[in-house]
């Protein structure tokens, strides 16, 4: 569910490319400090925000600054599903993982690597890093004690009490996804390789990029 759904790529990309632009965005919606101005500031719902942006997207529409129809067209490309980010990387790290996978808290930290891993002629190119921690585990068997639960066999028909804490032994408490993406997938092998290294530095075994 996290990774397919809460996490889902396209989701993540779609929070880059929304990220690009929110700030210019919100400072065109309420150009004033929002601590003076809270009566303005508690109209700036979500439905609010949308309204304006295709506003200033329309063709011909008055009044909209150079800046406003640029913002506008790059909010329309977000509502029409014109993803800019595609996925070159993809991996999972449980917190069992942490002292084999080197210490990257900050996706920025992550970016800085990475670039060092890519060969010389690829440094300058456009890519992103996401991290997303994830946690799976709906609650601490270890706190649950001996609690148990009732278990029907369709075999025997029997009803039997097993442990609570056997159900989530292999569901990791934590897990760290790190996804690296760019506009395209041109450099998809340099940017997973490079990603494995910065990743995994001074890690004796290799782990599989899952593309």
């Amino acid at each position: 569910m996290y990774s397919d759904v809460y996490y889902h790529r396209t989701t993540r990309a779609v929070d880059l490319q929304m990220r690009e632009i929110f700030e210019d965005t919100m400072a065109e919606l309420l150009p004033e400090d929002p601590r003076r101005r809270l009566d303005q500031y508690l109209e700036i719902t979500e439905w609010f925000l949308l309204q304006k942006v295709l506003e200033w997207a329309a063709p011909g529409r008055r009044g909209v600054t150079p800046k406003q129809r640029e913002l506008g067209r790059r909010w329309r490309d977000i509502l029409d599903r014109r993803v800019k980010w595609k996925m070159a990387y993809d991996y999972v790290a449980t917190m069992n993982e942490a002292h084999q996978v080197m210490d990257f808290w900050k996706p920025d930290t992550l970016k800085e690597a990475i670039r060092q891993q890519l060969p010389p002629r690829l440094r300058k190119t456009a890519f992103e890093v996401d991290m997303a921690t994830q946690d799976p585990r709906p609650l601490n068997p270890l706190a649950e004690g001996g609690k148990t639960v009732n278990v029907f066999n369709p075999a025997t028909g029997e009803v039997s009490p097993r442990a609570l804490r056997e159900f989530f032994k292999d569901v990791p408490a934590k897990v760290a996804h790190y996804r690296v993406f760019a506009p395209d997938h041109r450099h998809d092998p340099e940017l997973a390789q490079a990603t494995e290294l910065a990743l995994h530095a001074g890690r004796p075994e290799a782990y599989e990029t899952n593309l």
